[in-house]
């Protein structure tokens, strides 16, 4: 059975979730498209807003909170994985 590399797709998580936030934080500034998105977002990770300074926080808190999701996901994954064989 094929393991997950844990920190590998762990970064990959954060990397991605973290990107995400921030576009869509600049997206949301410049053209107001997914405005109501980056409030939501910003109940959650402080300081996140529709501005070039919320978008690097919500990079930074997005990053650290996909790579703990990530983390879980493939050690439970490999965890668990062997079991269902």
């Amino acid at each position: 059975m094929k393991k997950f590399n844990v920190m590998a797709f762990s970064f990959a998580c954060g990397l991605t979730w973290g990107v995400y936030v921030f576009l869509i934080a600049l997206i949301a500034m410049w053209w107001g498209i997914g405005s109501k998105i980056i409030e939501i977002i910003g109940n959650f990770y402080i300081g996140v807003d529709a501005s070039v300074g919320g978008a690097f926080l919500g990079l930074g808190w997005a990053f650290i909170d996909g790579f703990i999701g990530g983390l879980i996901f493939a050690f439970l994954y490999n965890y668990f994985a062997p079991k269902f064989k």
